[in-house]
């Protein structure tokens, strides 16, 4: 079965089309177009209903049912109407079976279809509007579930949204024969994650006493490491073959050390950021200090820091409980960060490394369980000590790509699990349906405008990979007429805004717009008011020609501007040299020809006139 048409009965949305709208129907480009009348006896009724003449069965692909687009400019009410889809109080549906026969109007549409909704912007959605079979995979909830809405700093927050994107985005990556449809449509592919350690500044105005001297000590035990290490690999290998084969040495140590190193710092930081409330409370067990044997005996940094995690507490009364740093999750991190560090390859920077795919989210895990670990009784400190990121340079519009994709396929993956969205929880009640539709609200929004160019086609060849098994439809919502070229006429509702502010659905709509010239969409008045040129270039023209025309002995007049800069004929002359557009530049430029030839011709008439009286006076004084 598919979705036909979307009929809003009338005064349900008055902040979209007014207090006294009509009903409206919104036919998505099926087979048939209809129309419907208001209740007869409590039941909405099909008016008509009449053949689409350029339908095409499987246009889109045997998966996907149809695309069809709402598009309006700022402010029309797009998103509002699709939001309005999401509450299934709302609107009635019209429904089809496969080949497009046996209409029926519904309710709602919970039984029988999975309802997907998705945004790139950090908006608040109302709660109300989820159901049973209601999917929210936008920013903001997806940042929601990400945390399992716990009560974290924003900068903890949005360290865990980010891994967890990561994550999605390995997800997504490892969909089998994915490869090949990625290039495809040109979205660059990852095959490892870098993992990069940022080294974090920490002074000691807040840590506790008794901690301070241990945090000094482990810069001291690194640099004694180094050398110790390196002098041992001599003597064991004999001399180091090259000078290369002796940098790498030193660099694969000092890449283990720095990431202890880093992590060493954020645990500093975050017991610096706690405040001053710690700083006679902090011990050590059996009151054992940086020169106690037992510490100086363990040589090493990370057994040496792994120690001082086990002993250190704070306790704020001697009767108050120990509050233990969180060692295990500390310890966890460190080992599978040097775990994965490159054997065999060269390391030119120390500061950084890459891991594959398969093994990163594994220490993506421990990272988040470590940023977790200290919310209770510390503050977490903003700094953020290892960056995840793709072994390939993205671009803001492939990153948002990437999102889509994968939070989509995170979705699925869920749904075929039993996990719920919230919290990760099993959840039985909730049965996926064959048919899906995807809502998505302004999804291209700034996309460069190749991937605008690109979208259709990007989301026709991964959604049937995401959505097996499944038919598919999708409404989006935009106002960019690259996007509108893959789309036929008959699957585009148009909305418009009358000069009192109300949005009406626009029957004066744009003819053509499969494969149509971009030119010629961007030039219809629907998207572009007052023609192409920007405003400010506009404004500046304008106003230069009000300098080249204004006459000061003459009324103030539509033809008689006074320019509102202030202009020289230097000036003049630089905004033509730069204006590219040739019929306006030679326009301009007669302009400032007649006003100067004619300024230079007073001048002359001046001089003359001078010269002339200046004549004339000599020859008086001569006779």
């Amino acid at each position: 079965m598919r979705l036909a048409a979307i009929y809003i009965p009338e005064g349900v949305l008055k902040h979209i089309f007014g207090n006294d709208h009509k009903g409206q129907t919104l036919n998505l480009g099926g087979k048939y177009f209809y129309k419907i009348e208001e209740p007869r006896d409590n039941y909405y009724v099909i008016k008509s209903r009449e053949e689409n003449p350029l339908y095409i069965k499987d246009f889109w692909s045997e998966k996907i049912e149809s695309i069809s687009s709402i598009v309006g400019k700022n402010g029309a009410g797009k998103s509002s109407l699709l939001n309005a889809f999401r509450d299934r109080s709302f609107c009635q549906y019209i429904v089809e079976d496969t080949n497009g026969e046996n209409p029926e109007i519904w309710e709602d549409t919970i039984d029988h279809f999975d309802l997907i909704y998705y945004t790139p912007f950090l908006n608040i959605h109302n709660a109300d509007y989820e159901h049973n079979n209601f999917y929210d995979v936008s920013k903001y909830s997806t940042m929601l579930d990400d945390t399992g809405y716990e009560n974290l700093e924003l900068s903890s927050l949005l360290e865990i949204h980010k891994s967890e994107n990561i994550k999605r985005w390995i997800k997504f990556r490892k969909l089998e024969s994915i490869e090949q449809y990625l290039e495809n449509i040109g979205l660059p592919i990852f095959n490892k994650i870098q993992i990069k350690m940022n080294h974090i500044s920490v002074t000691n105005n807040d840590t506790s006493y008794n901690f301070r001297p241990f945090f000094e000590s482990f810069k001291k035990i690194k640099d004694n490491e180094i050398g110790k290490k390196y002098e041992e690999a001599r003597k064991e290998k004999g001399e180091l073959e090259s000078p290369i084969e002796r940098r790498n040495y030193l660099n694969k140590l000092r890449l283990k050390l720095y990431i202890i190193e880093c992590i060493i710092e954020k645990v500093h930081k975050i017991l610096e950021s706690s405040g001053n409330k710690y700083l006679k409370e902090g011990y050590i067990t059996s009151n054992f200090n940086e020169g106690s044997e037992e510490f100086i005996k363990i040589g090493t940094l990370k057994e040496s820091f792994f120690w001082f995690l086990d002993n250190a507490y704070v306790q704020l009364t001697k009767e108050s409980q120990k509050i233990k740093l969180p060692s295990e999750e500390v310890k966890l991190l460190i080992e599978l960060l040097i775990e994965d560090l490159p054997i065999d390859e060269e390391i030119e920077d120390w500061s950084e490394y890459y891991v594959d795919i398969e093994r990163a989210p594994k220490i993506i895990n421990a990272y988040e369980a470590f940023i977790k670990a200290f919310q209770k009784d510390f503050t977490y400190d903003r700094r953020t000590p290892l960056i995840f990121r793709p072994d390939v340079n993205l671009s803001s519009g492939e990153k948002v790509m990437y999102d889509l994709f994968s939070s989509l396929n995170e979705n699925q993956y869920r749904l075929l699990n039993n996990l719920q969205n919230t919290h990760h929880l099993f959840n039985k009640s909730k049965k996926s349906c064959n048919n899906c539709i995807i809502l998505l609200d302004e999804p291209e929004m700034g996309f460069h405008p190749q991937w605008k160019k690109n979208f259709i086609k990007s989301i026709t060849s991964i959604f049937p990979l995401i959505f097996k098994g499944k038919q598919v439809q999708i409404i989006f919502t935009t106002h960019d007429p690259l996007t509108l070229s893959d789309i036929p006429n008959s699957c585009i509702t148009f909305l418009d805004k009358t000069d009192d502010g109300k949005t009406i659905i626009n029957e004066n709509k744009i003819r053509q717009t499969f494969g149509a010239n971009i030119h010629d969409l961007l030039a219809h008045s629907f998207f572009l008011e007052n023609g192409f040129m920007g405003e400010f270039a506009e404004e500046l023209i304008t106003d230069l020609i009000n300098y080249l025309t204004y006459n000061n002995d003459e009324d103030i007049s539509e033809e008689n501007t006074k320019p509102i800069r202030d202009w020289d004929n230097k000036k003049a002359e630089k905004v033509i040299q730069i204006i590219d557009e040739p019929l306006i530049k030679e326009r301009v430029q007669s302009l400032f020809n007649k006003k100067v030839l004619y300024n230079d011709k007073e001048l002359l008439r001046l001089k003359i006139k001078q010269l002339n009286n200046e004549l004339n006076r000599l020859e008086d004084e001569k006779d």
